[in-house]
């Protein structure tokens, strides 16, 4: 039996590559905006490739429309994760931050403080 993956954002840019090199070896469950997140999702998943987030595209969008859609998924995926005992999960993070701050990269780095606060 093959091991189950979630890949959140799988049909973005990174996401549709990485899910096409996985595909052969493990049960890809995708997830991405407009889904529903649920419980029943997260039962009996071995990983989490944590990818989904909102990119600037040359859009102009708030710090809180950032936090609202990256951050606040973050915690949504985390804690439906954490209910259901996903032991092993991947957040990639943006190098971005480190050069440029702005909405998009400090939405990034809250990501990360919340993954890390799910670690311990």
């Amino acid at each position: 039996m093959k091991k189950r993956i979630i890949i959140t954002g799988s049909k973005g840019r990174i996401g549709k590559d990485l899910k096409k090199f996985l595909e052969k070896d493990y049960d890809i469950i995708e997830v991405n905006r407009g889904d529903t997140l649920s419980s029943n999702l997260f039962k009996n998943i071995d990983s989490l490739i944590h990818l989904a987030a909102k990119t600037p595209n040359g859009k102009d969008i708030t710090l809180e429309g950032y936090i609202k859609d990256n951050v606040g998924y973050t915690q949504e995926v985390l804690w439906y994760a954490a209910k259901n005992n996903v032991r092993k999960i991947i957040i990639p993070t943006s190098w971005s931050w480190a050069f440029k701050i702005g909405h998009y990269q400090y939405s990034k780095l809250l990501q990360e403080k919340i993954a890390q606060q799910y670690q311990k």
